[in-house]
């Protein structure tokens, strides 16, 4: 995790200030327990309020299960986006793939063909 990132945590109080020592911060293994929290929870699209919330709750499960039922709903709309994209893809990709061969295949003719030839080489 860039450590930026985890500097901002400290500061809007997502993550406890770390002791130091000589000027370094020195983690706990429960920070970076949290801090695995932080990543595995913004990458599921939660904000960084929720999960201060998350890791402030002394029924973290309840918590999860409470927001996760009202994220459901907006995560089961890009499921179907994306399930739509994916149907769609195949074609679009092939129509492209088959264009840029019929390209490379004229621009490569007259190569092949040399000096006033032909491409199939008679």
């Amino acid at each position: 995790m860039n450590p930026s990132a985890i500097r901002y945590y400290e500061r809007v109080g997502v993550l406890p200030k770390p002791d130091r020592l000589g000027g370094h911060r020195r983690y706990t293994p429960e920070t970076v327990r949290q801090l695995q929290v932080v990543d595995l929870a913004k990458s599921a699209g939660f904000t960084l309020d929720q999960v201060k919330e998350l890791l402030k709750s002394d029924r973290p499960r309840d918590v999860l299960s409470t927001m996760s039922e009202r994220k459901l709903p907006a995560v089961q709309a890009l499921a179907e986006r994306a399930s739509a994209m994916q149907a769609s893809a195949p074609d679009r990709e092939r129509d492209r793939t088959s264009d840029l061969c019929s390209r490379f295949a004229e621009s490569i003719e007259p190569i092949i063909a040399g000096p006033g030839g032909s491409p199939d080489g008679r």
